[in-house]
């Protein structure tokens, strides 16, 4: 199994890790407008210029990317975190996700989907089911959100060190381990 530059800090420093909930494509009700279809369009084209170096990187980390799933929406897959957060099963949640979406190319927008991942990692399928139906983890990602907002998050992975310090992006371990060590000192 791939390990990240996160994983392998967690191995040789004393770190607590929290998931906080960030969405690439936050939903919205108001059909996009032209400027921003023009926005979406570009940074489409952004990305796909930087595929080849970011699989490139993936495969640095024994990660190989499978067909991409654009349009899938995170919330649902976000407020499941929460549940899997609450249940002590965030991490094999979140790396039944990153399998589905970036290797399989799964729609994580998908209730169902979810469920069966949920399930892949040990929770209780019919109270997760039932979570998500209710929506009963919203507020609490809503707040995330909200505190990305207020960190000026722009994308993930993003790394908040010591409450104080934002390191963007997949960073190599020597990065981390250079946070990590100037902030405890």
């Amino acid at each position: 199994m791939a390990q990240s530059s996160l994983d392998r800090l967690r191995r040789i420093r004393d770190v607590e890790v929290r998931w906080l909930s960030y969405e690439l494509r936050p939903e919205s009700s108001a059909p996009p407008s032209p400027e921003e279809e023009r926005r979406t369009a570009a940074y489409r084209r952004k990305v796909d210029e930087h595929w080849p170096q970011v699989q490139a990187m993936a495969q640095g980390y024994g990660l190989t990317f499978g067909p991409r799933n654009r349009n899938a929406r995170s919330r649902l897959a976000l407020e499941g975190a929460k549940f899997a957060e609450d249940a002590g099963l965030i991490e094999p949640y979140a790396r039944a996700l990153f399998h589905a979406h970036f290797a399989e190319g799964r729609n994580l927008s998908d209730p169902n989907v979810l469920t069966e991942l949920a399930e892949s990692a040990g929770l209780d399928g019919a109270a997760f089911r039932h979570a998500l139906d209710e929506r009963a983890l919203k507020a609490r990602v809503d707040r995330e959100l909200a505190l990305g907002f207020m960190y000026k998050l722009s994308g993930v992975p993003a790394f908040i060190v010591g409450r104080k310090y934002l390191v963007v992006g997949a960073q190599p371990l020597e990065t981390l381990v250079d946070v990590v060590d100037r902030c405890a000192a």
